[in-house]
């Protein structure tokens, strides 16, 4: 058996204080009162370029994040870091503007304890996210003043997954969930003849769950898989902070917990480099809140993709040595604007870049779309999203024979 080394541990140690901070670009919907912020769902970039697909994944190099016990298929101790760059352009009834950030995604490690039998694993990935700033003339009782609004933050979800299979068709997990996070509202006020004055609320987020995996394989060419997350057991702390006197704002937060998220998915070799896959995930957004909201509906996603997966002979060409994919998906995203149900619809190309005699891969997606609706929602948005991860595996604790 073989344990870290200290030059393992100094390579993970800073990749840890950089998964600390994981956040993601935000949108127009984050812009709801008192909401949570934008939904969040990353299966992983080699399921991105297949219409984030990945609940059932016959991958035995990425670790993707919601597929776990695929991890199963690893031999290797894994690691997968990934990061985003998006571009967003909103248009609104009287305006229109462009965002681009650069954020990190997640972190996972799966460390197989017996080859294709035990499995202990670790995720960390962005959750939920607010990301909404707003400047706004006011008057009021005959005084004219800017009011900035700000809401920031996100909600961050840790995992630490046991899968086991019985047998060599069969998988099982139990994932232990931790989420955490702070969402923060601040109000400033910028009077004309007096200096400026704000109101701010942080909400703290902590709290453990509990969620499952289950995947089948009929066959060696078809998998079937699943997940359910249970609702966690979540603390929210509150802390208001003021100066100056301000108006009342209805900043206080209707949270109950994140409710209840399912998925389930499949995939089916078609020869020995084509796959297809489709999946179709689920969440009671709606159920967040305490006291029913009108604003909140039920959050979905499905997606449709495919793989021609890299060539391993030798003497292949270039294109034959990297896996090309596609696939198209569409999501409702769980606010209501105008009363009407805010929609996703988006395109997905994806590329794997083999290296280590194929041992590792250098992922990345690009996804494109827009969501909203002008006419029904009062506003929209186009969107370019691209994806990259990097997936390396050592032998860590597995014996060498």
């Amino acid at each position: 058996m073989k344990v870290i080394t200290r030059k393992q541990i100094r390579l993970i140690l800073p990749i840890l204080f950089l998964a600390a901070g994981l956040s993601y670009a935000g949108s127009y919907v984050t812009s709801k009162s008192n909401g949570l912020g934008l939904r969040l769902y990353n299966t992983g970039v080699r399921g991105i370029g297949m219409g984030r697909t990945g609940i059932a994944s016959f991958d035995s190099i990425e670790v993707n994040n919601y597929g776990v016990t695929q991890w199963l298929n690893i031999s290797l101790s894994r690691t997968s870091i990934g990061a985003i760059y998006n571009v967003i352009n909103t248009e609104l009834v009287e305006n229109t503007f462009t965002t681009s950030t650069t954020d990190l995604t997640k972190l996972n490690v799966a460390i197989p304890l017996e080859r294709k039998r035990l499995m202990l694993g670790f995720t960390l990935q962005p959750y939920t996210v607010l990301d909404f700033k707003a400047f706004q003339p006011v008057i009021s009782n005959g005084k004219e003043f800017v009011q900035n609004t700000n809401y920031s933050g996100s909600v961050s979800r840790s995992q630490l997954i046991l899968a086991w299979a019985p047998t060599p068709f069969i998988g099982l997990s139990v994932n232990g969930n931790f989420f955490f996070g702070q969402l923060e509202d601040r109000y400033e006020f910028r009077f004309i003849d007096s200096s400026p004055t704000f109101h701010q609320v942080e909400y703290k987020i902590k709290g453990p769950g509990i969620g499952f995996n289950l995947e089948i394989r009929p066959t060696r060419g078809i998998k079937i898989a699943g997940f359910a997350d249970l609702p966690p057991s979540l603390d929210l702390n509150t802390t208001y902070t003021s100066i100056g006197t301000v108006p009342d704002s209805d900043s206080e937060r209707n949270f109950n917990t994140f409710p209840f998220h399912y998925g389930i998915g499949t995939a089916v070799k078609l020869g020995s480099r084509w796959q297809v896959a489709a999946d179709f995930s689920y969440q009671f957004w709606s159920e967040a809140q305490r006291v029913p909201d009108p604003d909140y509906t039920d959050w979905y996603h499905a997606g449709v993709g495919f793989e021609r997966s890299a060539k391993t002979r030798r003497g292949k060409g270039f294109l034959d040595g990297i896996d090309f994919r596609g696939g198209a998906s569409i999501s409702q995203l769980g606010y209501k604007f105008n009363d009407e149900p805010v929609s996703q619809k988006a395109v997905h190309f994806g590329l794997g870049l083999p290296f280590s005699n194929g041992n590792n891969r250098l992922d990345i997606g690009f996804t494109g779309g827009f969501l909203g609706d002008n006419s029904k929602n009062l506003f929209s948005e186009t969107f370019l999203n691209v994806d990259f991860a990097l997936s390396i595996g050592e032998l860590w604790f597995q014996s060498t024979r």
